[in-house]
């Protein structure tokens, strides 16, 4: 997804940290101008399709609301952004996207806690391509659901249980755009110990259940695939000081797919997290992580196997309305599949993302924001998998919110 896409996002996070403070509602709009260098993520050296141009301005108009509100032991909170989103060149681009979550916190007068919460989103999405290789030739929007539910047994105890599901699909409106779509359930129960102090350890098991509807349409005579992941994952936080806490999960899973095999694996994940916040003017999160399939923050595709990321992000508050938000993200991907079911394809590539912005929070309602990144991806040993480009993505933002 292109950073610009995500700025009135960010605001209306802002905007409900801040009205959080004084109303339990807000409502704004929010304007953002952007300018991409690679709009539809084009391969190095190859030409943009025809009556296509390989930059262009955006422009986002958005309203945005939210809430968070206690309600007795419960708190309800929410979001909801509706943009809509010009080209000055690739016009027939124009569309609307929205971004919706809703949640609840839920509390018991006995040991029982949890979450419910509700995602939907609409984004354009012109920087993937065909099962063939080719650029889209038309406006592609990926629309997607989501839900979840957590219920916790002892939450104030040195011993909790946790038991979770949640449901996920992706459509694309594009038809040559079929293949990428799934459907997702997912089911999880575990435990975590706090034997005192600033530790914890954790231990659960999770079944999450793929299904791809249109993964070999026109390929095969039952175009579905199916794919079952097992896994048990161990995971210990440590706060060794006020300023600093760390987390570390490990990972064991297995991978089947129920047509074509030969994809079927099994395999190491994991994630070291270190957060550091001295409660001064700056603030840094370290992300190191190797991540499978379709569960890393690095976007990957129904081929993806496993992907190795080292993500930085540091904000640093100038003065109490100037802050400066640093980020840095490298990946390298490992892809296996078969893009039209022939023979095999497997391959390596590897990319960054890096972003310096900057927000003037000019009155309480006012923020205004500048963004600047740039995207690389180098090319695969297997052209069929993916193949190298790289952007630049430059942006500003003014957003008013009521409270």
């Amino acid at each position: 997804m292109a950073p610009h896409r995500l700025l009135p996002l960010a605001f209306a996070f802002a905007a409900c940290a801040a009205g959080a403070e004084t109303s339990p509602y807000y409502l704004g709009v929010a304007q953002s101008l952007t300018h991409d260098s690679n709009l539809l993520r084009t391969r190095d050296g190859e030409a943009p399709p025809d009556g296509r141009s390989r930059s262009d301005t955006v422009s986002n108009t958005s309203l945005v609301a939210g809430i968070d509100q206690p309600i007795s032991r419960q708190r309800l909170h929410g979001s909801a952004t509706v943009s809509a989103t010009r080209y000055r060149d690739n016009d027939d681009f124009d569309g609307t996207t929205y971004a919706l979550d809703l949640g609840l916190d839920w509390e018991t007068a006995g040991r029982l806690s949890g979450e419910l919460s509700t995602q939907a989103a609409r984004t354009l999405r012109q920087d993937v391509r065909t099962a063939e290789g080719d650029a889209l030739s038309q406006a592609n929007y990926e629309n997607s659901r989501q839900a979840d539910f957590v219920a916790r047994l002892g939450s104030v105890t040195p011993l909790t249980f946790e038991l979770g599901a949640g449901v996920k699909a992706v459509d694309y409106s594009a038809d040559s755009m079929a293949f990428r779509e799934y459907r997702q359930r997912h089911a999880l129960a575990g435990l975590r110990w706090r034997p005192g102090g600033s530790t914890s350890f954790g231990l659960g098991v999770r079944r999450t259940h793929s299904e791809y509807p249109h993964l070999f349409a026109g390929l095969l005579a039952d175009p579905e695939d199916r794919r079952d992941r097992d896994a048990v994952d161990f995971s210990i936080g440590w706060a060794p000081g006020g300023s600093s806490s760390l987390d570390l999960r490990l990972s064991r899973a297995r991978t089947r797919h129920e047509v074509l095999d030969y994809r079927d694996f099994s395999a190491t994940s994991g994630a070291l997290v270190w957060k550091w916040d001295p409660g001064g003017r700056t603030r840094m999160d370290l992300r190191l992580a190797r991540d499978e399939g379709q569960d890393s923050e690095v976007q990957t595709s129904v081929f993806s196997r496993t992907t190795d990321s080292l993500r930085l992000q540091v904000q640093h508050e100038l003065t109490g309305k100037v802050a400066l938000d640093a980020r840095v993200l490298l990946f390298r991907r490992t892809l296996r599949g078969s893009p039209l079911a022939i023979d095999v394809a497997e391959g390596r590539d590897s990319g960054s993302h890096v972003g310096l912005g900057a927000r003037w929070q000019a009155t309480r309602g006012l923020t205004l924001a500048c963004d600047a990144s740039r995207e690389r991806r180098g090319s695969n040993s297997d052209a069929r998998l993916s193949s190298a480009y790289h952007a630049t993505v430059l942006g500003c933002s003014a957003q008013l919110v009521l409270q």
